[in-house]
């Protein structure tokens, strides 16, 4: 197989990944409208992942257009530890398809960077 062959193959495997973790990442994530910044935290709906698309105030002065995004205080730990969590089995998922996304990027880099030593030494 030549090189450019490896490296579309590996880029297909890369991509797959991504869409595959990417799908994973939105079963545990919870969509809001509008978060209102005069409360202190993010009501948590058992999502892992809350987005809002707009940071507002009581009195429904925009303050943040652009999106907010928190996660939940176990989220950092992957995977979860929380077993009674509803999204415990999707959290998993996500989990294992993050891993396969991390092994694709790095086989990915690990050809450009042989395939650039090789170069370097010639």
């Amino acid at each position: 197989m030549s090189k450019i062959h490896e490296y579309i193959m590996l880029t297909k495997k890369l991509r797959a990944a991504r869409r595959e973790m990417l799908s994973a990442q939105e079963k545990i994530t919870f969509q809001y409208k509008d978060y209102l910044i005069d409360t202190p935290l993010i009501p948590q709906k058992g999502a892992c992942i809350n987005k809002c698309e707009k940071v507002v105030s009581e009195n429904m002065n925009v303050f943040d257009d652009g999106g907010y995004t928190t996660n939940c205080d176990l989220f950092v730990e992957l995977p979860c530890i929380n077993r009674k969590c509803p999204l415990f089995a999707k959290n998993l998922d996500y989990t294992v398809a993050k891993e396969r996304y991390d092994i694709a990027l790095q086989a990915r880099r690990a050809f450009l960077n042989g395939l650039l030593r090789k170069e370097r030494t010639k």
